[in-house]
């Protein structure tokens, strides 16, 4: 099953829509507020969830 960590820029709504459509979501707003990106990027490896975002992530941001 899909996993998806939804950012803060994206919303609270997108979130719940995603998790209303049966998928693991999580919601930096709720867990995680005011997280920098390394932080959210090393979560969403670690569990293994893609990242909703309205940003845009650059390679160099990647750990590792």
């Amino acid at each position: 099953m899909l996993k998806f960590l939804v950012d803060e820029s994206t919303g609270k709504k997108v979130a719940q829509a995603i998790q209303e459509e049966g998928y693991d979501t999580i919601s930096v707003i709720d867990e995680m507020r005011g997280a920098g990106d390394f932080e959210i990027i090393k979560k969403a490896i670690r569990e293994e969830r893609i990242i909703v975002t309205e940003k845009q992530i650059r390679k160099r941001s990647i750990p590792g």
